[in-house]
Protein backbone atom coordinates (compact mmCIF):
# COMPACT_ATOMS: atom_id res chain seq x y z
CA UNK A 1 0.00 0.00 0.00
CA UNK A 2 1.48 3.26 -1.03
CA UNK A 3 0.11 6.73 0.46
CA UNK A 4 -0.28 9.26 -2.95
CA UNK A 5 1.02 12.15 -0.66
CA UNK A 6 3.97 12.98 1.66
CA UNK A 7 4.79 14.71 5.09
CA UNK A 8 5.07 18.08 4.16
CA UNK A 9 3.14 18.05 1.11
CA UNK A 10 -0.03 20.68 0.43
CA UNK A 11 -2.97 18.96 -0.08
CA UNK A 12 -6.93 20.47 -0.73
CA UNK A 13 -9.66 19.54 0.78
CA UNK A 14 -13.33 20.15 1.83
CA UNK A 15 -13.40 21.81 5.48
CA UNK A 16 -16.60 23.80 6.76
CA UNK A 17 -17.65 23.46 3.30
CA UNK A 18 -14.71 25.64 1.95
CA UNK A 19 -11.96 24.34 -0.19
CA UNK A 20 -8.85 23.98 1.92
CA UNK A 21 -5.01 23.36 1.47
CA UNK A 22 -3.05 22.15 4.32
CA UNK A 23 0.69 20.11 4.49
CA UNK A 24 -0.07 16.73 5.66
CA UNK A 25 1.73 16.22 9.04
CA UNK A 26 1.33 12.52 9.57
CA UNK A 27 0.51 9.43 7.07
CA UNK A 28 -1.71 6.35 9.13
CA UNK A 29 -3.01 3.14 7.72
CA UNK A 30 -6.30 1.94 9.17
CA UNK A 31 -8.68 -0.63 9.53
CA UNK A 32 -11.94 -0.19 10.89
CA UNK A 33 -13.97 -3.59 12.81
CA UNK A 34 -17.25 -4.19 10.61
CA UNK A 35 -18.20 -7.18 12.27
CA UNK A 36 -18.49 -8.36 15.88
CA UNK A 37 -18.97 -11.02 18.54
CA UNK A 38 -21.45 -11.23 21.63
CA UNK A 39 -21.66 -13.47 23.84
CA UNK A 40 -25.14 -14.19 22.98
CA UNK A 41 -24.11 -15.05 19.07
CA UNK A 42 -25.86 -12.11 18.03
CA UNK A 43 -23.81 -9.57 16.09
CA UNK A 44 -23.51 -6.10 17.49
CA UNK A 45 -21.16 -3.32 16.95
CA UNK A 46 -18.74 -2.60 19.35
CA UNK A 47 -19.20 -5.43 21.25
CA UNK A 48 -17.02 -8.50 21.79
CA UNK A 49 -14.39 -10.04 19.92
CA UNK A 50 -13.62 -8.43 15.89
CA UNK A 51 -15.22 -10.99 13.59
CA UNK A 52 -14.10 -8.70 10.36
CA UNK A 53 -12.03 -5.87 9.50
CA UNK A 54 -12.58 -3.39 7.14
CA UNK A 55 -10.22 -2.99 3.53
CA UNK A 56 -6.89 -0.78 4.98
CA UNK A 57 -6.78 2.72 3.98
CA UNK A 58 -4.71 5.88 4.21
CA UNK A 59 -5.60 8.48 6.43
CA UNK A 60 -3.66 11.87 6.26
CA UNK A 61 -3.62 14.02 9.72
CA UNK A 62 -3.28 18.18 9.50
CA UNK A 63 -3.00 20.37 12.09
CA UNK A 64 -5.95 23.19 12.09
CA UNK A 65 -5.18 26.33 13.38
CA UNK A 66 -8.54 27.08 14.34
CA UNK A 67 -8.76 23.66 16.93
CA UNK A 68 -6.41 22.15 19.15
CA UNK A 69 -6.83 18.53 17.32
CA UNK A 70 -5.70 16.75 14.19
CA UNK A 71 -7.73 16.43 11.37
CA UNK A 72 -8.10 13.14 9.58
CA UNK A 73 -9.29 12.21 6.66
CA UNK A 74 -9.14 9.41 4.20
CA UNK A 75 -7.27 9.86 1.00
CA UNK A 76 -10.26 9.50 -0.64
CA UNK A 77 -10.99 13.11 0.52
CA UNK A 78 -8.12 14.45 -0.24
CA UNK A 79 -6.49 16.17 -3.48
CA UNK A 80 -3.36 17.27 -4.99
CA UNK A 81 -4.62 20.60 -6.64
CA UNK A 82 -8.14 22.73 -6.03
CA UNK A 83 -8.83 22.05 -9.32
CA UNK A 84 -8.88 18.35 -8.84
CA UNK A 85 -10.81 18.99 -5.53
CA UNK A 86 -13.47 20.95 -7.75
CA UNK A 87 -13.97 18.29 -10.36
CA UNK A 88 -15.06 16.05 -7.54
CA UNK A 89 -17.03 17.96 -5.60
CA UNK A 90 -18.80 19.12 -8.83
CA UNK A 91 -18.55 16.20 -10.70
CA UNK A 92 -16.76 17.46 -13.58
Amino acid sequence: MTAKFSIGQEVWFMSNNRPTCMQVCKIDIKSVPTKYNTNDGENYENYGDVLEWAKPTIHYDFWDCDSPYLKELCESEVFATKEELRKAVFGE
